[in-house]
């Protein structure tokens, strides 16, 4: 019994040696799973994650990001591009701080987020994919407080660095909106070409030569040369070069054209295809319904009609609650929706023998320019 046990004793000490040994490498490899787990955690935090309109998320890296789309590395010595059309979001892997204020741009205060930026903007470490998105909300920033000298510095800063990038047809439009809303065509002209002379160090192709082609078109119809204006749109649709978005922007200039030179029917039709066309982009929706809209408006205040007023005014309306400009898309169009439709409400008062209808209209269209004035402070 004495022996048996000493030996139970022995396989007791043995058998709670061998479960220590046991539990320590459980311990070990635990610690060592937890570690690479963090570290793959981590190596996912670092990555790049691209969705498209097929709903498929990929992760890797994001090589550049060009005129016609990013270059894509979803494993090392693989590489792919990715065309803008097909691209429906982009997350930013190792750039924290840049994401957050993305997330947080549209209730930040300019100054908070114009500080953030010019941080990230002087950090050389930056990559340049985040240092191109950088310089781009840098412009747009500038461009929404009305600082127009600092919107076109910025948008030719982009494309000095980037002039092969993705924003160019952004900034190309970005300087000529600022110089005009200015009141300086001429200025925009300038700048437009150097703009153009910068990115023909990327080498861009017929597309770009195209968009710029169409804004120096607009920048005839800027300066009252209407019947210029739209033989240099009409050019354009005839180039052969032009893009849909791009036909449907030239499309929209000639509209705009032939009601300054009177063709109100013309310029109807025109507008009415653009608002019916599939491949009408935002802004050239906005446009046209504001183009409707000023027919109407014109129509309604000759003839003081309250129900022509009525449908210009919704039209407009359409260019503030539809089509919104995106970050980096020109304002010009909801500018213009909201000073027509605080006219039309202040036209519909001035007619209506009603005083609630009176008190109402006027209601709105103080509220209109109050909104105006707080999205665009230097609007007109």
């Amino acid at each position: 019994m004495v022996g048996a046990k000493r030996g139970l004793n022995g396989l007791n000490g043995l058998t709670e040696r061998r479960m220590l040994g046991l539990l320590g490498q459980l311990g070990r490899a635990l610690l060592l799973g937890a570690a690479l787990l963090g570290s793959g955690a981590a190596a996912r935090a670092q990555q790049d994650t691209v969705e498209t309109q097929d709903g498929l998320s990929t992760t890797g890296k994001i090589l550049s990001e060009g005129y016609d789309g990013l270059d894509f590395q979803h494993k090392p010595g693989s590489k792919k591009t990715i065309a803008w059309k097909d691209v429906t979001n982009i997350q930013y892997g190792g750039a924290a701080e840049f994401s957050e204020l993305v997330s947080k741009f549209s209730s930040t205060s300019a100054e908070d987020a114009l500080g953030t930026l010019q941080k990230l903007k002087s950090d050389a470490k930056l990559r340049p994919v985040i240092k191109q998105q950088v310089l781009f909300r840098l412009a747009v920033l500038f461009a929404k407080s009305g600082d127009h000298d600092a919107a076109s510095a910025a948008w030719q800063e982009l494309v000095k660095a980037f002039p092969s990038g993705r924003y160019l047809d952004q900034a190309a439009q970005g300087v000529v909106d600022a110089h005009l809303a200015k009141g300086a065509p001429a200025e925009a002209s300038k700048a437009l070409e150097a703009l153009g002379a910068d990115a023909k160090a990327g080498n861009p192709g017929p597309r770009f030569d195209s968009m710029v082609a169409i804004l120096k078109a607009r920048l005839l119809e800027a300066q009252g040369n209407a019947t210029g204006a739209k033989a240099a749109y009409e050019a354009a649709e005839a180039s052969g070069t032009l893009s849909s978005e791009q036909a449907a922007y030239a499309g929209l200039g000639v509209g705009r054209c032939l009601r300054q030179l009177g063709d109100l029917s013309g310029s109807e039709s025109r507008f009415r295809k653009l608002v019916e066309s599939a491949e009408s982009p935002r802004l050239v929706m906005a446009g046209a319904w504001n183009g409707l809209a000023d027919l109407l408006l014109e129509q309604g205040r000759k003839k003081r009609d309250a129900e022509l007023l009525t449908l210009a005014f919704y039209a407009y309306l359409r260019g503030d609650v539809v089509y919104l400009p995106l970050d980096g898309e020109s304002t010009a169009e909801n500018q213009a929706a909201l000073t027509g439709a605080a006219i039309c409400c202040e036209s519909i008062a001035q007619i209506d023998a009603n005083p609630a209808v009176k008190q109402s209209y006027s209601q709105q269209a103080t509220e209109l320019r109050g909104r105006l004035k707080k999205l665009y402070p230097n609007a007109k």
